[in-house]
Formats: C-alpha cells, sequence, structure tokens
C-alpha cells in the first residue's frame, strides 16, 4: 500500500517537474520571439542617429538592414514611411548566409531588387541588382498595413492580420522609424511572424511526453 505522505511527495514531485517544465519553455519562447524584436530595435534605435543611414538610399541603408538580420537571425524585416516609401529585407535558414531586399517607391513608381551575400567577416556585398521603372509591380501601400498604425515610441505587437506575402495569418513587433533632424516619427520597421515560421517553432518543440503548445492572441 502507498501511503497518503508518499503520495503527496509524488504528487509535489510532479507538480516541481511540470514548473520547471513551464518555466523552460517560456525562457525557449520568449529567446523565439526576442530575434525579430531586437532587429527592429535596432534598426529603430540608430534611425534616431544622424549619419547611420539614409532610409530613401537603397545602397546605403540596405547593406544596413541586412547585417542588422544576419546579427539577430532575422527571417523577414520591413520598413514603411509616411510617403509610401516600403522595403522589404528576407533571409531564408536554408541560405543564411544571403539576404534578399525588396523595394517599392510608391510616389515614383518604382520598384528594385537587391540581392546581398555576406563575407566571411559579415561584411554584405552586393550581389545582384535589377529595377523596374514606372507602374510598380503590385499596389501594396505599407501606410494602410494593421503593423502601421500600432507603433508609438516604443516595440508594439500588431494583432493578427492577413499577412501579404507569403499569404497568411501573421503578428509583427512594430518599432518606429525617427527622423534624427526633426525628432519625429515618419515610419515604422516590423517584422513577421507567419503561421508558416510559427508552426516550424511548434513542431519543433516537445513538452514531455504528452504536453502541447498553443498559441492564443490576446485581446485587451
Amino acid at each position: 500500500l502507498i501511503s497518503q505522505a508518499g503520495i503527496e511527495s509524488a504528487n509535489q514531485g510532479a507538480d516541481l517537474l511540470r514548473k520547471e517544465t513551464i518555466a523552460r519553455k517560456q525562457l525557449e519562447i520568449g529567446g523565439y520571439f526576442q530575434r525579430p524584436v531586437n532587429v527592429i530595435k535596432a534598426l529603430s534605435t540608430a534611425s534616431k542617429n544622424p549619419g547611420t543611414f539614409n532610409i530613401y538610399q537603397w545602397d546605403n541603408f540596405h547593406p544596413w538592414l541586412c547585417t542588422m538580420m544576419r546579427l539577430n537571425d532575422g527571417r523577414i524585416t520591413y520598413v514603411g514611411t509616411e510617403l509610401g516609401f516600403h522595403s522589404t529585407g528576407q533571409r531564408s535558414a536554408a541560405n543564411p548566409r544571403n539576404c534578399f531586399v525588396e523595394q517599392y517607391d510608391a510616389p515614383n513608381g518604382t520598384y528594385r531588387v537587391q540581392d546581398y551575400a555576406f563575407t566571411d567577416k559579415g561584411v554584405p556585398y552586393l550581389i545582384k541588382h535589377w529595377s523596374v521603372d514606372g507602374e510598380s509591380p503590385n499596389t501594396f501601400d505599407p501606410r494602410l498595413r494593421p503593423w502601421y498604425n500600432v507603433t508609438r515610441d516604443t516595440v508594439v505587437w500588431s494583432p493578427v492580420f492577413l499577412n501579404w506575402v507569403p499569404r497568411g495569418p501573421a503578428v509583427a513587433p512594430a518599432a518606429p522609424l525617427v527622423d534624427p533632424i526633426l525628432g519625429r516619427n515618419i515610419g515604422v520597421f516590423a517584422s513577421d511572424f507567419t503561421t508558416e515560421y510559427l508552426l516550424e517553432f511548434l513542431s519543433q518543440s516537445v513538452v514531455g511526453k504528452t504536453g502541447k503548445m498553443i498559441l492564443v492572441e490576446s485581446k485587451t
């Protein structure tokens, strides 16, 4: 027969193990979600310093964008401005030494694409570039996206929205782009967490023998 004290001791041990497992998973989840936050925080902070980069000059800004993504293991990072300018940087897990950047200049109707690679010391260099003048290939306007209007002076997570590419549900941390001369916000940096990336993370995460992880949106 198992004594009552033995049962209580076993329950206490199981409860302690459960709490330790939850704590480990919280750290794991926090680290995963912190990656894109680190990228946009670095970009937002740098934008406040005159001379760091010029957001409207692709050959000045895009290498800097790719560098911040590489240092913080970013996947998709983008910026939209009050003038309708938009740049998106992408890195894949399969080829992390490359950074692909698309730029839409809505006011001038220009679309540019740059493909960067990194040296062994982590310095980005341009390996391919092409542009299309005239009508942009799509009607994307960053100012109309849900992530554009959620931020003020710090990092804020957007509500769940329908992502443009790849199509599907997504959430995005966003931080302000600041004009260092005028000292006001002129745009937004953001980074996608698409369903694809979230499912990838969940599929690799094990919680004990039978545990499951569920992601829900917080409503406030």
